[in-house]
């Protein structure tokens, strides 16, 4: 037995006072024989003996109660461990991790999780002791220690708790319990405590419990489980040219536990409201729509879906994306003037497409990163260094097509270049000259594919160019674009780092085919040349809170680009040797919204949304998934607990309420009996008989 107020242990002092009264209240009466009652005496001695036994009982009751109440004010404690207090042998070392995700900010009528876990751990920071230390861990993307060693200064560790907030993205939640696992075992404390604060939406697997830390799993859930979400946005046109439209697809989810009708949203294009729709998401589902958006300008576009309603979690309710509207493509043409002439006037007729001649012989003497797109039509066969610069400039996000042509070593071009690009590989010729019956012509084309979409009129059908040589490809995985009637790829698409490379089986030279002399030529090599330039002029990525942001350009060693941040900061980046290549590097984006990186010649927009995860709301059974931790005594504590049970498990079971009531419980039993006492202390007048007169 311990107490907790042993300040007040003088005040037991107060259990003198009803002796004190009794002692103070005893009259002495002075003995007058009377002869007509001293037949009282034998019947006053028979009452005294039970009198005198009320009276010792309720001076004994009214000894215990005051015993009993002035013990309360002590706060007496029942200490554990076969009543050894923990209270004198040591330092206590606590570690509270703190979940700092996204979910974290979800709001109700009493505040976020994120705000009732800081006065969690303000009130286990106020139960520190003298020598106690502390250490305060906010779970991010990666275990971020409040202080940079446990202390115990109060003051220091609320200054530090109060500047805590959560992040936009997921919490790495076992790195911050290892971490605090270590920092006790690294210290020599008598008593060893570890607080999880979360909202516990996630399952995760922590690590094994050490024998010797007393834990406590402490939830701070919202109130509103349900939670509607911008899930995901995405531009599905593989294909983006000035005037067209560009085509979206949205996918909301309804994470609550009841249906959702009429949930309205907007879209924006550049600040601009394009488009809206109402929707009815059933409840623990989702739904995808598409629309289209029509940009007004060229570069780079920048677009928000946005859900007009207030729910618990803001951070999802809106989804960023971006794309480019080529305003230019640099295409670069190689080849002999017979073997480009059908490509050449094909490409000339497009206005948005600049393109450049070289030689089959000097084409690698060029800067070649300057082009969006390299066309090769009939090369012979690609040195080692003409390679080794085609392969980094497809993985910069440069696209390459090449055309087949007589004088072309297959088995070299196969080698030396395909296998390190990883596309399929060219196999043998097969057809016959010009003027046979004998040629190759298309199967019926997709025409909603990529490369036809927007060039035939639906229900059209377009004109089948005939093949009188063709190549086979060998190690084509997916589905071609353009098959020709028995299954043969027409066209092959592979994508390398961020380009792609296309390889065609066939060429529009007249002895190969008549394929330059259709009306479907010129609109299909342009659409191709959009297709390869996405990656070259589609200068935007999509990200998720946590990632890191890498742009690969080729710059000067001392080189650096500007980022701006969603809230308009900005900082430097400088240029990184990542093996081969060289980039921008910033690590772990912390804000949703949109990103630039300026290199100075290029400018790169990155759209940041939070984690998936971070959507549903519903918290798991904390003791199903963390059974191990409640198998070696781990503990599930409510915020409104927590201090009587860190009191209860630090110095024992306290006994303030049960000494109360039975304080209050002795007055009323000394209430009672002092009232019959009252009624029976004189004999009733029936009772009284005169006494015999004698002479």
């Amino acid at each position: 037995m311990t107490f907790l107020n042993s300040a007040l242990l003088a005040g037991l002092a107060a259990i003198s006072l009803p002796i004190l009264i009794h002692l103070f209240s005893r009259r002495r009466y002075k003995l007058i024989d009377f002869s007509s009652l001293r037949f009282l005496r034998k019947l006053q001695r028979q009452q005294w003996r039970k009198i005198r036994l009320r009276q010792w009982l309720l001076l004994l009751i009214r000894t215990l109660a005051i015993l009993m109440i002035a013990a309360a004010f002590t706060r007496p404690t029942l200490t554990q461990q076969f009543g050894i207090a923990a209270l004198s042998t040591g330092r206590t070392g606590t570690a509270i991790v703190i979940d700092g995700s996204a979910g974290m900010r979800a709001k109700d009528i009493e505040g976020s999780p994120f705000q009732h876990a800081k006065e969690t751990a303000e009130t286990v920071i106020d139960l520190m002791g003298d020598g106690d230390q502390m250490t305060i861990i906010l779970a991010q993307d990666e275990p971020r220690p409040l202080l940079k060693t446990p202390s115990s200064e109060r003051q220091m560790l609320s200054k530090a708790l109060d500047d805590a907030a959560p992040w936009d993205g997921s919490a790495d939640l076992p790195a911050a319990v290892t971490m605090a696992i270590e920092t006790l075992q690294s210290e020599q404390d008598f008593r060893s405590e570890i607080f999880i604060i979360s909202d516990f939406t996630t399952d995760v697997s922590l690590p094994t419990l050490p024998p010797g830390i007393a834990a406590y799993f402490v939830p701070v859930n919202s109130k509103k489980s349900g939670n509607l979400a911008v899930k995901k946005v995405a531009v599905i046109s593989e294909i983006i040219e000035p005037g067209q439209p560009v085509d979206i697809e949205i996918t909301l989810a309804n994470h609550g536990t009841k249906n959702r009708a009429d949930v309205y949203y907007s879209i924006f294009l550049n600040g601009t409201r394009l488009g809206e729709d109402v929707v009815t998401i059933a409840a623990q589902s989702e739904i995808v729509r598409q629309h289209q958006v029509q940009p007004e300008d060229i570069g780079s576009q920048k677009g928000i879906i946005q859900i007009e309603e207030t729910d618990a979690l803001a951070v999802d309710n809106r989804a960023y994306f971006c794309f480019t509207v080529p305003d230019r493509i640099d295409a670069l043409l190689v080849g002999d003037e017979t073997s480009c002439r059908e490509i050449r006037l094909a490409i000339a007729s497009q206005d948005l497409i600049v393109m450049e001649q070289a030689q089959a012989e000097n084409w690698d003497v060029r800067q070649i990163s300057k082009f969006d797109v390299i066309i090769f039509s009939g090369p012979r066969d690609f040195s080692q260094a003409q390679r080794n610069r085609l392969i980094h400039f497809v993985e910069q996000g440069g696209g390459v097509f090449i055309l087949p042509g007589d004088n072309s070593d297959l088995a070299s071009i196969n080698r030396n270049l395909l296998e390190k690009l990883q596309t399929p590989l060219w196999g043998e010729k097969i057809g016959a000259k010009r003027g046979s019956e004998s040629f190759l012509t298309w199967r019926n084309p997709d025409l909603e594919s990529a490369l036809f979409k927007g060039i035939v009129r639906p229900g059209s059908k377009p004109s089948a160019p005939r093949f009188y040589k063709a190549l086979t490809f060998t190690g084509v995985s997916e589905t071609a674009p353009i098959v020709f009637e028995d299954g043969m790829p027409f066209l092959t698409e592979t994508a390398f780092g961020q380009g792609r490379v296309i390889l065609c089986a066939s060429s529009p030279r007249r002895d190969w085919s008549d394929w330059a002399q259709r009306g479907i030529f010129a609109p299909l090599i342009h659409r191709i040349v959009l297709r390869l330039a996405s990656g070259a002029n589609g200068q935007c990525s999509h990200l998720q809170v946590g990632d890191d942001l890498l742009v690969t350009a080729a710059a000067a060693e001392d080189a650096s680009a500007e980022l701006t941040f969603p809230d308009g900061k900005s900082t430097l980046l400088p240029i990184k040797l990542l093996g081969q290549k060289s980039a921008f590097l910033h690590p772990s984006l912390n804000q949703v919204g949109i990103y630039t990186t300026d290199t100075g010649t290029d400018t790169y927009i990155t759209a940041v949304n939070p984690p998936l995860t971070e959507s549903d709301l519903i918290p798991v059974e904390v003791e199903e998934v963390y059974a191990a931790w409640f198998d070696t005594g781990a503990e599930k504590c409510p915020p409104d607990q927590i201090e009587d049970r860190i009191l209860t498990s630090r110095y024992g079971r306290e006994l303030w309420k049960t000494a109360l009531i039975a304080g209050f419980i002795l007055l009323a039993i000394e209430s009672i009996l002092g009232s019959a006492r009252r009624e029976n202390a004189l004999p009733k007048p029936a009772e009284i008989k005169p006494a015999a007169s004698t002479t």
